[in-house]
């Protein structure tokens, strides 16, 4: 695990780290004492699913396997989200990302963190729900808003 992963733990910045990670740090320090273990399980549940991030978008390639179907938001620099999606396939969709233009603004894509979800059902309809709730604030995404004269 490098030094900057370690920093963004010990600053806060990712307060749910993938179980990998976890080991990793119990390899390298010994067993976590129980309450930071406690701490970092209940960050990471999200109603039944696993919560996973905010990871830095720049290290996007080395967070996600294989196909992920999910329900992801992107952030901005000041942690506001600035795009909220579903997806099969969490690496195609980075990948598609990655070559337009927004991506590439540190400024508006920085983090990213994801809960993964088999029922695509289901993913849709919450990607849908969480559009509606941000609304008009996650500024790449504009379907499925509502309008504040609504």
């Amino acid at each position: 695990m490098s030094r900057a992963r370690y920093k963004n733990i010990e600053d806060g910045k990712v307060q749910s780290p993938q179980k990998s990670t976890l080991k990793s740090l119990e390899k390298a320090l010994g067993k976590l004492p129980a309450l930071v273990s406690k701490d970092f399980e209940e960050a990471r549940d999200a109603g039944g699913f696993d919560f996973e991030g905010t990871f830095d978008v720049r290290e996007w390639d080395s967070r996600i396997g294989e196909k992920l179907p999910c329900i992801y938001v992107i952030y901005d620099k000041s942690l506001r989200p600035v795009r909220i999606g579903q997806t099969d396939d969490l690496r195609r969709r980075f990948k598609q990302y990655s070559k337009e233009m927004w991506w590439n603004c540190y400024e508006v894509a920085n983090r990213f963190a994801y809960i993964i979800v088999e029922n695509a059902e289901f993913r849709r309809k919450a990607e849908d729900v969480m559009i509606k709730l941000v609304g008009m604030h996650a500024i790449l995404n504009t379907q499925n808003t509502l309008d504040e004269e609504s």
